[in-house]
């Protein structure tokens, strides 16, 4: 759920800038949209892993 939240949070503010942008040029930013995107979906996969994995331990030791 707060990957779901953030993702969509992500891409309104993507949007938002996208317009504040174009309103003194028009460059393209879809190609840094993308990575940021990729790197945003990285960061959370990697700390849902580490966190289900800390979790899992302390049940295994319990």
């Amino acid at each position: 759920m707060p990957l779901e939240l953030a993702f969509i949070h992500a891409i309104i503010g993507i949007d938002v800038v996208n317009e504040f942008i174009k309103m003194y040029g028009n460059p393209d930013i879809e190609t840094s949209s993308l990575i940021t995107v990729l790197i945003f979906i990285v960061v959370y996969i990697g700390y849902f892993y580490a966190t289900y994995t800390g979790y899992k331990n302390i049940i295994k030791n319990s």
